[in-house]
């Protein structure tokens, strides 16, 4: 299953340079590696030289035997280097909300501003660099990691109000890191 994204860099005239990425679109995943690896102007247009993505990874370059085929890890697969698509060249907005309406069927999309990357989740937020990445993202984070990656993402319950202020979320969140066994009730009368 993929997750669509869309990678741009705004000029200095507002207009937006960006490319399409089809696969691990979220910010989970790309927040490291945009934050970590293409943190300044040069990199970032390297990057969107390439054109539409297969995937992002944490360098534009193309080692010996790469391919669309046969990717070499770490290495972005691009649909017109790597796979031989045609048309597959950035393209330009007027302005950030020409950025978001267009229809690429992304699901997220990405900015490079002023020397800072932005992720637009209902509003544009600052990308986070510390998002943990691997195959275990949240089994590895501490209660208060996993509390600040929720109120950094404003996920809301179904009522309106942040989930991290929800008891059931927040018993989820101790369960999860091993602070509450699971079917056993804390013992309230000491």
């Amino acid at each position: 299953m993929s997750t669509r994204s869309l990678i741009g860099i705004e000029n200095p005239d507002g207009t937006i340079e960006a490319i399409y990425c089809h696969f691990d679109g979220y910010p989970e995943n790309h927040g490291p590696i945009l934050a970590g690896h293409y943190t300044t102007e040069e990199q970032v247009r390297k990057l969107i030289a390439l054109g539409d993505l297969s995937s992002l990874d944490i360098s534009p370059e193309r080692p010996e035997g790469h391919s669309c085929a046969r990717p070499v890890s770490g290495f972005c697969v691009a649909y017109g280097r790597d796979c031989g698509e045609t048309e597959t060249g950035s393209c330009t907005y007027a302005n950030r909300e020409a950025y978001l309406k267009a229809d690429r069927w992304q699901e997220y999309e990405y900015l490079f501003s002023g020397g800072k990357w932005l992720v637009h989740l209902d509003d544009w937020k600052p990308l986070a660099p510390e998002f943990p990445s691997g195959d275990d993202r949240v089994g590895t984070m501490s209660e208060a990691e996993i509390m600040a990656l929720f109120e950094w993402l404003d996920f809301k319950e179904q009522h309106g109000h942040p989930l991290t202020m929800c008891i059931d979320f927040q018993v989820l969140v101790k369960r999860a890191v091993g602070n509450v066994s699971y079917g056993v009730t804390p013992d309230t009368t000491e």
